[in-house]
């Protein structure tokens, strides 16, 4: 009927993070690897990576494709090299899909892959965190919990937040981001990074 035909305009899904405009992606560079993914066939790139200005050239036997935010990326391995890695598709200056089968691992599960927090961009390491955080950020997280097996508690007057989480960049900007309504207590080694950036973040405004 008209109203389940309209269902579709009264839907919309809104990210609550800056919204930066997506890299560029050449048509023929995404059309290629799409197509050696498909194909389970080598490709030989030349990339830049961001933290080195000059391209490399290199084989790679792709696994899979990933939307991570604004950012594609393809999951692959290097030359003979047994690791797992990501390659952003928008660094991919050149690429020729070769003949050559792609090395795919048997027990290679994406589902697995992202689950094990490769696409934070962590080492995968679980850690407890501790939290001291003010009200407003505590009603947050009773709504919006970091891990399954968070708890919240008052102790003297202080409300804890303690969480298994993985250890990943992506916790440390949140981290940073609320800075104002949230104190690291554990680990320390957590504690003390958060504390640097946040001073050397301070030193800029001096």
């Amino acid at each position: 009927n008209n109203r389940a035909a309209t269902w579709t305009e009264k839907i919309a899904v809104v990210q609550p993070t800056l919204p930066l405009i997506a890299p560029t992606i050449a048509h023929d560079i995404l059309e290629t690897i799409q197509e050696s993914v498909i194909k389970q066939q080598q490709i030989d790139v030349v990339y830049r990576a961001a933290h080195n200005a000059t391209p490399k050239k290199m084989t790679l036997h792709p696994l899979a494709l990933v939307q991570r935010g604004l950012v594609t990326y393809v999951v692959a391995r290097v030359n003979s090299y047994a690791d797992n890695r990501l390659f952003a598709l928008h660094r991919v200056e050149e690429v020729v899909l070769t003949k050559r089968p792609a090395n795919i691992p048997p027990d290679f599960n994406l589902e697995l892959y992202i689950a094990s927090g490769a696409l934070h961009f962590g080492n995968g390491e679980q850690i407890c965190l501790i939290l001291r955080v003010n009200d407003w950020l505590k009603k947050i997280l009773e709504e919006t919990p970091l891990s399954t097996n968070q708890k919240i508690t008052l102790k003297k007057g202080v409300i804890l937040v303690e969480a298994t989480i993985l250890n990943t960049p992506q916790l440390e900007w949140w981290l940073l981001s609320q800075a104002d309504g949230l104190e690291v207590l554990e680990p320390i080694e957590l504690r003390k990074k958060i504390a640097e950036r946040l001073l050397g973040a301070a030193r800029q405004y001096q």
